[in-house]
């Protein structure tokens, strides 16, 4: 799929992502293109393109040309935008906010799947931002934010290019910082049995596979893990991140 052109745009595609990228007010739109028999998807795109006073010529086009454009394989349902790259803020100006509360960092995670499947599940638990850290990481790109399913641009995104050096920032603003680890010794029920309500809260989530780094563990606060049948080793990524912040969300309501 060619979805990578010039100046770090590149095509974002399906109903939900690319309605979530027309409504983002930070989003620099280049190209819009919708099959030309979907009326009611025209209108409705027209619709959130007027919430943002712009005045966008949408390109009507055939089936046929969304293949030629994003492939076969790619599930479009007839709707694409040309968008270039958000900017991932420093989390200088994060830790200055005083309302969030919690958050989560992601080292190393490359499967779009993985971090489509975060944003959805930080959207859904109401996680006030992601940390991606630049080195290793995959940050933004159309199969990302197309299994983001429209939650890409709905959470705060922050970059790093140290995840130990930024570890130590929120230590030293009062934060938890806890590392999901398969191996730990402490679980999470452990843990958030103790939580208190007003604390801040930084989970820090590893590759897939390796999962996090050892200077990464070394300098959380904590290393947790998801209490689960010894028989079964670890969980997949995303997985565990969505009962991380199901965990929080509890303490929250």
């Amino acid at each position: 799929m060619n979805s990578k052109t010039k100046d770090n745009f590149y095509w974002v595609y399906g109903k939900h992502a690319v309605s979530s990228v027309v409504s983002n007010p930070y989003r620099n739109i280049k190209r819009i293109i919708i099959e030309k028999d979907n009326i009611v998807l025209q209108q409705e795109i027209q619709f959130l393109l007027k919430e943002r006073n712009l005045k966008f010529q949408i390109e009507k086009t055939s089936k046929k040309y969304f293949e030629n454009k994003l492939g076969k394989e790619v599930k479009h349902q007839g709707v694409a935008i040309l968008v270039k790259k958000l900017e991932h803020l420093p989390i200088d100006k994060l830790l200055k906010n005083n309302s969030f509360t919690v958050g989560v960092l992601i080292e190393k995670i490359t499967d779009p799947n993985n971090i489509g499947a975060i944003y959805r599940s930080a959207y859904g638990f109401n996680i006030d931002f992601i940390i991606t850290v630049e080195d290793g990481s995959l940050i933004e790109n159309s199969y990302l934010v197309n299994n983001a399913c429209g939650t890409f641009d709905k959470v705060n995104r922050y970059s790093t290019v140290n995840a130990v050096a930024s570890i130590k920032k929120f230590k030293k603003n009062n934060w938890w910082v806890i590392g999901a680890d398969s191996k730990a010794k402490s679980d999470t029920h452990s843990f958030f049995s103790k939580y208190k309500k007003d604390d801040k809260i930084l989970i820090v989530l590893g590759s897939e596979g390796k999962g996090l780094r050892r200077l990464t563990k070394d300098n959380c606060d904590l290393l947790l893990k998801i209490p689960i049948k010894n028989e079964l080793d670890s969980l997949n990524v995303s997985t565990a991140a969505a009962i991380f912040f199901y965990e929080l969300s509890k303490l929250h309501r």
